[in-house]
């Protein structure tokens, strides 16, 4: 752990970006980005629009770098082994933040008509703060049918971002699961369910989609 954390430091303070993480295994490829991104989701902007711009730039830097695709905090690979998309598409809201409350990119000091804005399923379409589920390397039968990445035909190293509507909106197909909301509440785990928006959790709804 000691190890790990020396590695962080050093991936943050690189003064040749991002060479630190380049060098890593590929799970220490995904920790550092994820601690990244994680971090990067804690600062406050005094406009929640400038979210995805802010990060455009060290994203860039990380697609380019890792040869891989993707945009909006989500990285993609799969061509070569599925995982990468799902393990970023694991965000949820950290236990410190009350709630993530989605973006509004329709406001008065919205960018909307500069940027498009980020899709649904990728975190900076929300303000708070944001964790990634904890996957054991190896230890997972990743579900190489239910996610269709919106860049499986788009070659290595293409980046999707705020300013490019080039391509119109960007969309992810997945099988949605039903699960009984009611029977996950009876087991009272805090670590089973993590909603966005907790407040939420009694309106009536039999199922979930997950």
């Amino acid at each position: 752990m000691t190890k790990m954390q020396n590695k962080v430091q050093s991936f943050l303070g690189d003064p040749d970006f991002p060479k630190v993480a380049i060098d890593s295994s590929r799970e220490g490829k995904i920790f550092l980005y994820q601690d990244l991104f994680s971090k990067y989701s804690r600062l406050e902007f005094t406009h929640g629009q400038d979210r995805p711009v802010a990060m455009a730039g060290i994203e860039r830097r990380l697609v380019e770098s890792f040869g891989v695709r993707g945009g909006f905090g989500i990285l993609d690979d799969d061509d070569e082994m599925p995982g990468l998309l799902r393990r970023s598409l694991l965000w949820c809201r950290a236990r410190t933040t009350p709630r993530l409350k989605k973006v509004n990119f329709e406001g008065a000091n919205s960018l909307k008509q500069i940027v498009s804005p980020p899709p649904t399923w990728s975190w900076m379409a929300y303000e708070g703060a944001i964790n990634y589920l904890k996957v054991v390397n190896g230890a997972v039968d990743w579900n190489t049918e239910g996610v269709h990445s919106p860049w499986s035909s788009s070659p290595k190293c293409t980046w999707s971002y705020s300013g490019d509507e080039s391509n119109g909106a960007l969309e992810m197909k997945v099988v949605a699961w039903e699960c009984d909301s009611q029977a996950m509440k009876l087991e009272k785990d805090e670590n089973i369910i993590n909603l966005d928006d907790p407040e939420r959790a009694d309106e009536p709804s039999p199922t979930w989609k997950c």
